[in-house]
């Protein structure tokens, strides 16, 4: 079986599923700006660095000097891993490059021969289109560069731009793998970037267009969610207390461990503040717990959480933030670097808040399900507790919860919402649903204190208040009875003192 050679990008290696295979050539194309010349230096500069195996860069366009420029502003140092002998750049033409493969005694060949070299890059094999007219000798001039790289033992990445000139397809089948960088538009305003697998043979891989993030450090991979077999880990006996007594008496006793819960409501109803006290809670009973928070600061949680009492989790460590700005917002990665804080850390408690802004950073919806699908999935297996926040329009008048195909996701909802009562705006709770557990239907009032959420009491003799307006009902049956008996008896009180003053009355 052919060895894999990992590519050393965090996430790409995951979607090669191991790597690459070593003395296979592969593809790599895309528009200006995709990042497929970092890709390379990454492979080159990771191959020195963590295996100690050396590389080639082949260069037709661009000087050295201007690669190791380019390659610093993203923090890569390709100077350094020259001036150590683990790169050798070789800024040639297509037309000498057979030579310089073919001569031992020439630079290359010294390289070759003093050091492990096993990796190649080839930036860009589209210039290899100025010296043939034809495409039979383009193919032949191609097939004789691979088999020189091969008799070296080098895996190559060949770079292809593509553009309305040029296009990788007349390639693509001399290549053992292609790989696809896009950068497409996003929204109108922003542009987004992704990598997709086309081709690998021998190997398997992860099929579709995976997000993908270029900045310090070069790209970042994050690999779709892919469906997974067994079964989650087993806490359903066990309950995970919100740390506001009434409402975990409406729960039966708090929320399932292991599930997860939709916390929804307009602004301002307490929705963070209970996520808060969630995580609170759980710092209490020893429970790690992270706050992934789309709209405030870490600093400013734990200001708002001492403010109402519920700073000790923040202060000894035992919560942490993980803040992502929702202006450029990549769900993909979010919940990539979500699921590796609760590996890394133990984390049993998690609050997302909030769900608004994952819909509202979303490209496509059914990525965007197949996403939290993934993501529910896993803490689901890692025995996590977990709570999304949803932020609804509508203070007043009917509202949707959320979209039917994600809240079907989530195992419990508990909503939130301002009720319009005697002249006051007072606040409801209401727990809609519980998959697994019974739990208290009523809608209770719900307040905010010095020491986070308290719910008091239920809103008896009202109706109206899930619409947000809440009216005087019209009671109970025998409240009803009771009204018709006092109405009887007042008539016959009537009637009798009228027969009294009948009686009375002189003839």
């Amino acid at each position: 079986m052919t060895e894999k050679m990992s590519i050393g990008i965090e996430g790409l290696d995951e979607v090669l599923c191991g790597g690459l295979l070593r003395g296979r050539s592969y593809l790599v194309k895309g528009v200006a700006g995709s990042g497929k010349t970092t890709l390379g230096l990454q492979f080159l500069l990771a191959g020195a660095e963590r295996w100690g195996e050396a590389g080639l860069l082949f260069t037709f366009e661009e000087k050295a000097d201007k690669l190791q420029e380019d390659a610093a502003s993203l923090g890569l140092d390709l100077r350094e891993a020259e001036r150590r002998g683990e790169v050798m750049v070789v800024a040639t033409s297509p037309s000498a490059i057979g030579d310089l493969l073919s001569n031992p005694g020439g630079r290359i060949g010294k390289f070759l021969a003093e050091h492990a070299a096993h990796r190649a890059v080839v930036d860009s094999l589209t210039a290899f289109t100025a010296l043939a007219a034809e495409p039979t000798e383009l193919r032949a001039r191609v097939n004789q560069f691979l088999a020189g790289l091969d008799r070296e033992g080098l895996t190559p990445l060949l770079i292809v731009e593509e553009s309305g000139q040029v296009s990788a397809s007349m390639f693509e089948y001399q290549v053992d793998g292609v790989i696809d960088l896009a950068f497409v538009s996003h929204g109108g305003r922003r542009r987004r970037r992704t990598i997709e697998v086309l081709k690998a043979r021998g190997q398997p891989f992860l099929a579709g267009k995976h997000a993908v993030e270029l900045g310090a450090g070069g790209i970042r991979v994050y690999p779709l969610a892919q469906p997974r077999g067994g079964s989650a880990t087993q806490r359903a006996r066990e309950r995970a207390c919100t740390g506001i007594a009434g409402l975990d008496q409406m729960l039966g006793g708090g929320l399932l461990a292991g599930s997860t819960c939709l916390v929804a409501g307009s602004s301002g109803t307490g929705k963070t503040t209970l996520a808060l006290s969630f995580l609170a809670q759980g710092g209490k009973s020893g429970e790690p717990g992270m706050m992934v928070s789309l709209q405030e600061s870490a600093a400013d949680l734990v200001d708002e959480a001492g403010a109402i009492g519920l700073g000790a989790g923040f202060q000894k460590g035992l919560v942490q933030v993980l803040y992502r700005s929702p202006i450029d917002l990549c769900p993909e990665e979010l919940a990539y670097a979500a699921k590796q804080v609760v590996s890394r850390d133990g984390i049993r408690r998690v609050a997302i808040d909030s769900l608004s802004d994952l819909i509202a950073a979303a490209t496509d919806e059914d990525l965007l399900r197949d996403t939290l699908y993934d993501l529910v999935d896993a803490f689901a297996r890692a025995g996590v507790t977990a709570m999304f926040t949803h932020e609804i329009g509508e203070m007043f008048g009917p509202v949707s919860v959320t979209q039917e195909r994600l809240s079907g996701l989530m195992h419990a909802t508990i909503f939130l919402r301002f009720v319009e009562m005697d002249g006051r705006i007072r606040r409801a709770v209401s727990v809609l649903k519980m998959r697994g557990s019974a739990h208290d239907t009523s809608i209770q009032e719900i307040r905010t204190t010095g020491q986070g959420l308290v719910v008091e009491k239920r809103f008896e003799g009202r109706e109206g208040l899930m619409r947000g307006a809440a009216q005087r009902s019209g009671g109970s049956d025998e409240k009803r009875l009771e009204e018709i008996y006092d109405h009887v008896s007042r008539r016959q009180e009537a009637l009798q003192r009228l027969k009294s003053a009948h009686r009375r009355t002189p003839e």
